[in-house]
């Protein structure tokens, strides 16, 4: 009876723990330059928001994809909104986002710039506070987004 002789079970135990090990290195290597792509990307994203005077970070700095666009400056309006919807549009063709809520409280945005935020899978939340969006503009807002969250002015949709 031949059998594997104690050599040949140790060569392969040695063989297979190598490609485990290499294995288990190709995915770490995987998630960091997964982690540094993401990082690299937010951080371009946040260098171009804020050249056009808007906040622009994804909470708690993770990779969960969630990001959030502020402006509370009454000069902000639609100008600045046609500078920043290709840029999120971009940022969710790439697939690094999975959530976006724009934060637009105390800002100069109206009911018609509502019209101007379209195109936006992943919006979320829209916060319209102490603007001069009233319920016509919510509702706007609203028939291209329906599922989507907006806080006006002490209520919720």
């Amino acid at each position: 009876m031949g059998g594997l002789k104690p050599a040949k079970v140790i060569k392969y135990a040695i063989a297979g723990c190598g490609v485990f090990i290499a294995g288990c290195g190709l995915f770490v290597a995987a998630l960091v330059w997964s982690k540094l792509s993401f990082d690299s990307r937010i951080g371009k994203a946040r260098e171009q928001f804020e050249a056009i005077g808007v906040g622009f970070h994804n909470g708690r700095r993770s990779a969960e994809g969630h990001v959030f666009i502020t402006s509370h400056d009454p000069t902000f309006g639609t100008s600045n909104l046609v500078q920043v919807m290709p840029l999120l549009r971009n940022l969710e063709k790439d697939g690094w986002i999975s959530e976006i809520s724009l934060r637009l409280e105390n800002s100069g945005v109206s009911d018609a710039d509502m019209v101007l935020i379209q195109g936006l899978v992943k919006l979320k939340r829209v916060d319209v506070r102490s603007t001069s969006v009233t319920e016509k503009g919510v509702q706007e807002l609203l028939k291209l987004y329906p599922s989507i969250t907006v806080i006006t002015n002490g209520f919720e949709y």
